[in-house]
């Protein structure tokens, strides 16, 4: 059993993903469910409008991480999300997985998405950021997962990785 770490840009299908997931039994957490936005200049745990205005990073809290972990002994449970403490998520996971998509793909899902976030000029611009710099955390030895194919495909996928990988 194990903690699998999912992650890649908003619009690449995490949260889709998730939902597949769910609906087959598995246990799996959007990270923007349980995330809290602290300000950048003091700190603190803010809204979304100060959010907006004045910048945050976006954390997964380190008691859900820690529940989390140490359910996974019991069971596999897929943590799914992009969040700026992704080093500590990433060491606590047991594996961490990522989900590859091209940028024109990227930029497609960004035009047509249903989540309010990646909508502004702001927002985009940081997810484009975001997508150039993580290629940094692929290692060779990262499973990446093919977003550009059917939910039910990439599920399919991850669960015969994990079969092979942790049963």
């Amino acid at each position: 059993m194990a903690l699998f770490f999912i992650s890649a840009v908003s619009g690449t299908g995490k949260t889709t993903l998730m939902h597949e997931l769910r609906r087959r039994g598995e246990e799996a957490h959007d990270t923007d469910t349980e995330c809290i936005r602290y300000s950048k200049q003091t700190g603190r745990p803010i809204g979304y409008k100060e959010a907006k205005r004045d910048g945050y990073d976006w954390i997964y809290p380190t008691e859900h991480l820690q529940l989390l972990k140490t359910q996974s002994q019991a069971k596999n449970i897929f943590l799914l999300g992009s969040i700026d403490n992704f080093d500590e998520v990433k060491a606590a996971a047991d594996e961490y997985i990522w989900m590859k998509i091209p940028l024109d793909t990227l930029v497609t899902r960004l035009d047509t998405r249903e989540k309010e976030y990646g909508k502004s000029d702001s927002e985009r611009q940081s997810i484009l950021a975001l997508y150039k710099t993580m290629d940094s955390t692929i290692t060779p030895t990262t499973f990446t997962l093919d977003a550009t194919k059917p939910v039910g495909d990439i599920a399919d996928d991850l669960l015969a990785h994990v079969s092979s990988k942790f049963s």
